[in-house]
């Protein structure tokens, strides 16, 4: 071989493993990357199988749909004709409705600063709507409602709330008052709940001072079950749709009996489709040094939570201001 042979040889060999370097720097990347994305996505869908972290799927592996319809089928629900199987999406913050209302006196800062904390610890939105004081006349004669004044005033914060849903359009809103506890897995709660929730609900007590388990079984949350509501009282958490927000303001303008009580009247009587989860998911906290504004001293409807939100982070040992 002579040398221009030679060199031509060096060269091309050089050329060649050039050639090979180039395609490898850039065809080996995208290879590695392309693996790395197909493992995390699988990792992503494994994650959202184990742990619900899509409001949507959350109970699907942990409490399987059709066991519900399965219950309900046993206690003689027609859930493919009445029950909305599928939970709102993208309303994890508002715990499945469009909208949550806190009412809160502007005096009760201790009040606000637990709402505040289960607001944060749940991770929700909530939007702390004013409360009327039996001081505040201005507001107050606003509305011809001949029932005691502390009474009234209580009525007329309720009565203010739908007047917002109306006037904003929101076609679920969770009405809460300032003084409750709420079980720490309320999310997954509500994720079951709105699988077996009728879609004719236009009232939702998820919290109540009463006994509903002589209405209509619907059907199982975990470990709670949904009863078409008898006379549900009290009014610390419960849900209204956009139509029975309307029915609200039309039926409630003549009172005679405190708000929770008038509400009750009307569901009794059928004008209200109304549904109550027993046993409450989300509870009064009432005790001696936070008493109601409403009725000082008078005895609280207590019931115990599996997981209290409050007394796990130690919300319940903050002492309340006058």
């Amino acid at each position: 071989m002579n040398r221009r042979t030679l060199v031509l040889s060096c060269f091309l060999l050089i050329l060649l493993t050039s050639l090979c370097i180039s395609f490898l720097v850039k065809i080996v990347p995208e290879l590695l990357l392309s693996n790395l994305n197909v493992q995390r996505s699988g990792s992503s869908n494994t994650t959202s199988n184990e742990h619900g972290s899509n409001s949507s799927n959350m109970t699907s592996n942990e409490h399987d749909s059709n066991s519900s319809n399965m219950t309900s089928n046993e206690h003689g629900s027609n859930s493919s004709n009445t029950i909305s199987n599928t939970a709102p999406k993208n309303y994890n913050k508002t715990l499945g409705f469009e909208h949550i209302y806190v009412i809160n006196l502007a005096h009760r800062r201790d009040r606000h600063f637990k709402m505040g904390g289960i607001e944060d610890i749940l991770e929700l939105n909530f939007e702390f709507f004013p409360a009327v004081s039996i001081n505040d006349s201005e507001i107050l004669d606003k509305y011809d409602f001949d029932i005691a004044p502390n009474h009234k005033s209580c009525y007329v914060s309720h009565y203010r709330v739908y007047e917002s849903i109306v006037r904003n359009g929101y076609n679920s809103s969770l009405i809460l008052e300032d003084d409750i506890d709420v079980e720490m897995n309320i999310l997954s709660i509500m994720t079951d709940v709105h699988r077996i929730l009728p879609t004719d609900w236009e009232m939702l007590y998820i919290g109540h001072c009463s006994w509903e388990k002589d209405g209509k079984f619907i059907g199982d949350a975990r470990s709670f079950q949904l009863y078409e509501s008898t006379y549900p009282v009290c009014t610390h958490a419960y849900a209204v749709s956009l139509s029975g927000a309307k029915k609200l303001l039309n039926g409630l303008l003549n009172p005679s009996l405190p708000v929770d009580l008038e509400i009750g009247e009307k569901i009794k009587q059928g004008n209200i489709k109304s549904y109550s989860l027993e046993p409450s998911a989300i509870v009064q906290w009432k005790s001696k040094d936070n008493p109601s504004d409403v009725s000082p001293g008078a005895k609280q409807w207590t019931y115990p939570l599996k997981k209290s939100t409050l007394h796990y982070f130690g919300f319940h040992e903050i002492n309340d201001q006058d």
